[in-house]
């Protein structure tokens, strides 16, 4: 069904087509950073790593994500079905909002996909298991708005099927779900990544943006698992200790073992198995350098 529907849409395109929207917004972000960089020295399509992210956005977007996300929230789905089925459980709905005011329904999906997402992402940076996989995403020196693609697909396997259950709950469909998810929190991690020269002020503290998502990709930060986790809005890092936008500092994009790091897709795509084979994963979160002179604090 849902291989049909993107094929489908891929064949017709429109402005009401939402894998064309994306493009549209990413050739918007595209477009800023051409006209609006803020590091000159990278340039644009010669900018390190440019096309690798290229390709990270038609594999992850494409294959990944139309094809492979929608089987394994199935399978996710099912399984959630079978462990509740134990205690005499056999619907994962426990309240239908489809029919109340669309406004509010979005409202409540967006704050439900926004506040999941934060999540799943400090739980990336939280334990080596799945920060290694997490690693290739913040394995880039250089940022454009095609790095938002540049992560390994396991991410995608682990979390996404988990943050749809949430949805299921209250009468969403996994098309539903997607539609969300693509239109919504993926065109948004275009213009979190844009390499752009705009200062965003008081919105900082509101909404992620490129100077605040710099920070969250910086090695010279005082937190080893990382800051700056939200997806859209700053509220949740706020509110939980993790925000942080000096004023007087400039991010230093990468990670400590930078020059280590694979460089391209096949190496990325085997680095964290190789790892994980090795047991060289551990202890990974552990070897993250802060910045000078700030204090390490157990986590």
């Amino acid at each position: 069904m849902i291989y049909n529907y993107t094929i489908g849409h891929l064949k017709h395109p429109a402005f009401d087509n939402v894998y064309y929207c994306v493009l549209l917004a990413y050739l918007f972000c595209f477009t800023l950073e051409i006209v609006l960089p803020k590091q000159r020295q990278h340039g644009t399509i010669t900018r390190k790593g440019f096309w690798l992210d290229i390709f990270y956005v038609l594999f992850n977007d494409i294959i990944v994500y139309s094809i492979g996300l929608f089987g394994i929230c199935a399978v996710t789905e099912l399984i959630f079905l079978k462990g509740l089925g134990v205690f005499g459980i056999h619907d994962l709905k426990v309240a239908d909002i489809t029919s109340w005011n669309p406004a509010i329904q979005i409202l409540i999906m967006f704050l439900l996909q926004d506040f999941s997402e934060f999540i799943a992402h400090y739980l990336l940076h939280r334990f080596d298991f799945l920060w290694i996989f997490h690693k290739i995403h913040h394995a880039q020196d250089t940022l454009g708005a095609a790095s938002t693609r540049r992560f390994h697909f396991v991410e995608m396997f682990v979390f996404k099927p988990l943050i749809y259950i949430p949805f299921a709950m209250i009468g969403y469909s996994v098309v539903d779900y997607y539609l969300f998810q693509i239109t919504v929190q993926n065109v948004w991690g275009f213009f979190t990544h844009s390499n752009i020269k705009v200062k965003w002020g008081f919105l900082n503290y509101i909404i992620n943006t490129p100077e605040t998502h710099a920070w969250h990709h910086a090695k010279n930060i005082p937190r080893k698992l990382g800051v700056n986790y939200a997806s859209i809005l700053n509220i949740w890092d706020i509110i939980f200790g993790f925000y942080y936008v000096p004023k007087d500092k400039t991010p230093i994009i990468g990670v400590p073992d930078q020059k280590n790091m694979p460089t391209t897709f096949i190496s990325q795509f085997f680095y964290p198995f190789k790892m994980i084979l090795s047991g060289k994963y551990k202890s990974e979160i552990d070897a993250q350098i802060l910045e000078p002179n700030s204090k390490k604090k157990k986590q």
